[in-house]
């Protein structure tokens, strides 16, 4: 997910299109592994560490007018609607959808 995402972020940023980007996973694995792999792009973001900010779950109030890319949001999606609806409504979002599994 990082490459795609970071270069995104990138031009966001840069065009001034908004200030705060969540990026929520499911996992701190998963969460460590991203920012490990976006490390090397991220650098290019002035003050990248306040306005990329890395979340588990959906559980955190976020800020008002960020962008949200949330990985593996059919996963969300489908343990609580109500609570991803309403998680959901107050920002734009972005969902990435896992692979379904082979069962």
């Amino acid at each position: 997910m990082s490459r795609i995402i970071m270069g995104f972020l990138m031009i966001y940023f840069m065009r001034g299109a908004g200030t705060k980007v969540h990026v929520v996973f499911t996992s701190d694995h998963l969460m460590n592994i991203d920012m490990w792999e976006a490390a090397d792009i991220l650098i290019y973001i002035d003050d990248y560490d306040t306005k990329v900010m890395y979340q588990v779950g959906i559980n955190f109030a976020s800020a008002v007018g960020a962008l949200e890319f949330i990985d593996e949001a059919d996963i969300y999606m489908l343990d609580d609607l109500e609570k991803f609806k309403i998680f959901t409504s107050a920002n734009v979002c972005i969902g990435l959808k896992a692979t379904p599994a082979k069962t």
